[in-house]
C-alpha cells in the first residue's frame, strides 16, 4: 500500500478560533465540571416536570399534532437522560439539554402561531 505525503512550502500555522458564541459556550461547560450532578438532576426535573407536560398540553389542547410532537418530546427527554447516565462529558450533556429546551420551545410556539388549525 503506497503512502501519500503532501509536499508543500507554505506554513500552516494558521490558529482556528471558531465562532465566538461555540466557544464561550464551551468554556462556560467546562468551568462546570464540578457541578456535572447538579446538572444531571436538574435537566431531567425541568425537561420532566415542565416542558414535556407543558408542551404536551399545549399540543393537546391547541389541536397540534400530537402522537409526532409526544414523540419528539420523549426522544428528546430520553437523549438528555442517556446523555447524562452515560458519562459523557459536560459538553454533549449541555448541549443535548439546551438542544430539547430549544425543541420544546419551538413546539410550544409552532401551537401557539396556530400552523396547525
Amino acid at each position: 500500500m503506497a503512502t501519500h505525503s503532501i509536499q508543500t512550502n507554505t506554513n500552516v500555522q494558521g490558529t482556528f478560533q471558531g465562532l465566538g458564541l461555540i466557544k464561550k459556550f464551551n468554556d462556560f461547560a467546562d468551568s462546570q465540571q464540578k457541578w456535572a450532578m447538579a446538572y444531571f438532576i436538574g435537566s431531567l426535573m425541568v425537561i420532566g416536570s415542565f416542558f414535556l407536560p407543558v408542551t404536551f398540553l399545549m399540543v393537546y389542547s391547541l389541536n397540534g399534532p400530537v402522537i409526532p410532537f409526544l414523540g419528539i418530546s420523549m426522544i428528546s427527554f430520553f437523549m438528555t437522560l442517556i446523555a447524562n447516565m452515560s458519562g459523557m462529558g459536560i459538553r454533549a450533556c449541555l448541549y443535548s439539554f439546551l438542544f430539547s429546551i430549544l425543541l420544546h420551545v419551538g413546539m410550544m410556539l409552532s401551537v401557539l402561531a396556530g400552523f396547525y388549525m
